[in-house]
């Protein structure tokens, strides 16, 4: 049986829209954060960007929380993620 394709968006732009994790929390890379339809589509408010670089590409549209942190495989990510959290609530 073949299934039919929901989503409607090329295969090239799917790799880089944000994916839900549960319902009203996505997660993607800078490519998502910087795909306006996709993030207007799925009534994103706040991006929450743990980046080496900041880029905010929409400040007038989205509420941005910046951390700033090393690429590197010893960075401590997990650090900033209750305060994100708060933050969203």
């Amino acid at each position: 049986m073949l299934r039919r394709r929901t989503n409607t968006y090329p295969a090239v732009i799917r790799k880089s829209l944000p994916d839900e994790v549960i319902p009203g929390l996505y997660i993607g890379g800078t490519e998502s954060a910087a795909h306006l339809p996709a993030l207007l589509h799925r009534k994103i408010k706040v991006i929450v960007q743990l980046v080496v670089e900041s880029e905010q590409h929409f400040p007038d549209q989205f509420d941005y929380l910046t951390y700033k942190i090393s690429d590197h495989p010893t960075s401590v990510r997990t650090a900033h993620v209750p305060a994100s959290l708060v933050a969203l609530t």
